[in-house]
């Protein structure tokens, strides 16, 4: 069995940012109540890390998170994920005094802070993203004058007024999809002012997908469920290795042997936010398999 281990793996700067920021808060406060407003980041063990350390994570959709933080006890130490959060999150937060520590990525936050400048400006923002993820919730909930942009075929362009409209995009796009979005988006509106907001440990994970050699017979991609990023992987994976089988896992236990049968090599990937140790007990069982 040969492997082929792509690089980068293991936590983003945002991601390992977050998580000891989470783990700061107990260490400093170690007899309080700590809650992560919304999944720190999209792994479950994570989320496994932090219950371990008794830091508690409020699941839920953006209505049900609002509804949490107005009735949350005041002295509970609170924890905005690395995803960014919704605008009304501050405002109940000010309105209550309550505890904040905010893990938002600083790309994220980069992203946010020039969707600001570009409001401030009287310009519209075109805004690329998943609907429901929320760093896409995020970057809505600033202003009603940004419009999102989930595909080629639904964006209503009579919306857009503006000849020269901001054009970003969630950080955890595919390199692929983001540039025939920006095509379309062009022909519509040739003033458009695009930027591409693909964050750097993205897009390294994707280039790395594309470099996995074409022979493979199997391609696992490591990540959680809820991870954007993960998904990107996979669908580059078969876009790119057509010839291949390619399987997303969270972790060992989700191999099936049966697919191992007639496979003599396998490339191997994860996202993000995903948990070297996990990546590392994959490729400790497909080598001794």
């Amino acid at each position: 069995m040969r492997l082929f281990v792509t690089k980068p793996q293991g936590y983003c700067f945002g991601v390992t940012r977050a998580i000891d920021l989470a783990l700061k808060v107990r260490s400093d406060f170690p007899n309080a109540k700590i809650t992560v407003v919304g999944m720190l980041v999209h792994n479950d063990e994570v989320t496994k890390l932090l219950e371990y350390n008794q830091i508690s994570t409020k699941k839920g959709l953006k209505h049900k998170l609002i509804d949490f933080l107005r009735n949350v006890d005041p002295s509970t130490h609170l924890i905005f994920t690395a995803h960014g959060h919704p605008v009304e999150f501050n405002k109940i937060a000010h309105e209550r005094n309550l505890i904040i520590h905010d893990a938002t990525c600083k790309m994220v936050q980069l992203s946010l802070d020039k969707i600001k400048e570009n409001l401030l400006s009287g310009h519209q923002v075109i805004y690329i993203g998943k609907k429901g993820h929320p760093e896409v919730e995020a970057a809505l909930s600033i202003s009603n004058n940004i419009f999102l942009y989930t595909n080629n075929k639904d964006f209503d362009f009579s919306k857009i007024t503006d000849e020269s409209p901001y054009v970003i995009n969630q950080t955890t796009l595919s390199i692929f999809e983001i540039q025939s979005y920006h095509q379309r988006i062009m022909q519509r509106i040739p003033g458009a002012r695009i930027v591409d907001e693909i964050c750097n440990a993205t897009r390294l994970r994707q280039e790395a997908v594309m470099k996995i050699p074409g022979e493979v017979d199997l391609i696992y991609i490591v990540g959680g469920d809820q991870s954007s990023n993960t998904a990107k992987l996979v669908e580059i994976a078969k876009l790119t290795h057509p010839d291949s089988i390619v399987k997303r896992i969270k972790t060992v236990a989700d191999i099936d042997v049966n697919d191992l049968k007639a496979v003599t090599y396998i490339g191997i990937s994860s996202g993000a936010s995903t948990p070297p140790h996990l990546v590392d007990e994959i490729i400790h069982f497909l080598e001794g398999f």
